[in-house]
């Protein structure tokens, strides 16, 4: 408001008389959306995801700079459940769950990139995604394309990859499967 105007804001006053808009409250709830007409559909995640095969592997060089602990941390970071080993200086680990990185990529609401990666590195039965270590070293899923560490090399293979695709990271967009 500008100074010396009324003391009540413009948006509150009728066009034609300046006095107080008042009225009678609608009765009946609210309509706070929009009802599109399409049923809802329960999103599926954790154990009824359990009839589909699903094989992780995680691959990640270990710098002679870097600690083997810290590279097996920064993995499980997002795969808690991946059995390690380390073979002439390559991480490699394998875990059948999903669930954290699925987690982390809600948390940090990146599901449409996480998706466009996932289907964009698909091939066949399988999909593969590379993720920052350094990113991954403080719990965070970063898609990468090489850095200087080197990055995680994440390999999905499925019966149905669509399906773990769907589960991992749905679309938040209306009207894309």
């Amino acid at each position: 408001m500008a100074s010396g105007s009324r003391s009540v804001p413009r948006w509150l006053t009728n066009v034609k008389s300046s006095s107080r808009i008042r009225g009678p409250r609608p009765a009946g709830p609210q309509i706070t959306f929009v009802d599109s007409g399409r049923p809802l559909k329960k999103i599926k995640g954790g154990a009824a995801n359990c009839d589909r095969v699903l094989r992780v592997r995680v691959e990640t060089p270990c710098r002679p700079t870097e600690s083997p602990e810290a590279v097996s941390a920064a993995v499980q970071n997002l795969f808690p459940d991946a059995q390690i080993e380390i073979r002439d200086g390559v991480l490699v680990g394998t875990t059948g769950n999903l669930g954290r990185l699925r987690e982390r990529i809600r948390t940090q609401r990146i599901r449409d990139t996480a998706r466009r990666q996932l289907l964009s590195g698909r091939q066949g039965d399988r999909s593969i995604v590379r993720l920052s270590k350094q990113a991954a070293s403080v719990g965070v899923v970063n898609f990468a394309s090489g850095g200087p560490l080197g990055d995680i090399v994440v390999e999905i293979e499925s019966d149905d990859l669509a399906a773990v695709i769907d589960d991992v990271a749905e679309s938040t967009v209306e009207g894309r499967a």
